[in-house]
């Protein structure tokens, strides 16, 4: 078999062989993450536990984002060359997220 032969018969299979891997990596890391991600409790209770826990951990969430909101919307007014005022809301953020 001559060089150039087998040179083109190896760039030839170059390509499908390394699509078909790549297409195979891709399912079995598709596969591994079908499953829930989390533990579904099998009673009332221990699911009830589990939804309180995560109320917590997204109003804690929403204080800080909103916390987060005023300081922007505070510096961009001192930007602009406006004073900013706290209000009422931004007093209670703050006060909710200590």
């Amino acid at each position: 078999m001559e060089l150039s032969t087998f040179l083109f018969l190896a760039g030839s299979l170059a390509c499908p062989i390394v699509m078909g891997a790549m297409i195979w990596l891709m399912s079995k890391n598709m596969r591994g993450q079908s499953g829930p991600s989390h533990h579904v409790p099998a009673n009332s209770k221990e699911r009830l536990a589990v939804l309180r826990a995560q109320q917590q951990a997204l109003e804690a969430e929403i204080a800080e984002v909103t916390r987060l909101a005023e300081l922007e919307a505070q510096r961009e007014a001192l930007l602009s060359g406006k004073t900013a005022s706290p209000s009422k809301a931004s007093v209670s953020a703050a006060q909710s997220v200590d």
